[in-house]
């Protein structure tokens, strides 16, 4: 019985082409390319974003600018919310079971920001600032993004 074999290196291909020995032929490809498109396959699979953060209970930490943004209330009378200007998008899963917080949201790029004390965050207007608290999917009229935060802490970082 003819056992096959492995081909031979490449620039070798020729001597043994007419073996009885080796089966198949065909061209010789570097095994620098077979690895480049090996790479290319797997990162074409591999996610290239962080894993997606959680609504409440879990404690989340965000980055960005706080800016005052005028909003229209149900009643057409104009509010005054701060948002959270997001640096880099994020997303957020959501819970399958939960009653407000069950659809996912991506490409995040602004949280509103829920404060339960004064100051109410006017006092950070258009600065860098780390807030600390709990994520929430927007279900009220005055919900002006999909997703909101009810802030822990605020802190400048600029």
């Amino acid at each position: 019985m003819k056992t096959l074999f492995r081909p031979p290196p490449c620039g070798e291909v020729e001597k043994y082409e007419r073996s009885e020995y080796f089966s198949g032929g065909g061209p010789c490809v570097p095994r620098a390319i077979l690895a480049a498109l090996f790479l290319l396959a797997t990162a074409a699979t591999t996610p290239t974003t962080a894993a997606c953060l959680k609504y409440e209970p879990q404690i989340v930490t965000l980055s960005g600018t706080l800016i005052i943004t005028p909003f229209k209330s149900p009643t057409g009378e104009t509010i005054n919310q701060p948002v959270l200007k997001l640096v880099t998008p994020l997303c957020v899963d959501g819970r399958p079971k939960a009653a407000y917080d069950s659809k996912s949201e991506k490409n995040v790029r602004e949280i509103q920001m829920v404060y339960a004390d004064y100051p109410f965050g006017a006092r950070w207007h258009d600065q860098q600032v780390t807030v600390t608290g709990k994520l929430f999917h927007g279900f009220a009229p005055l919900h002006h993004t999909p997703v909101l935060i009810l802030v822990k802490t605020t802190k400048v970082t600029k």
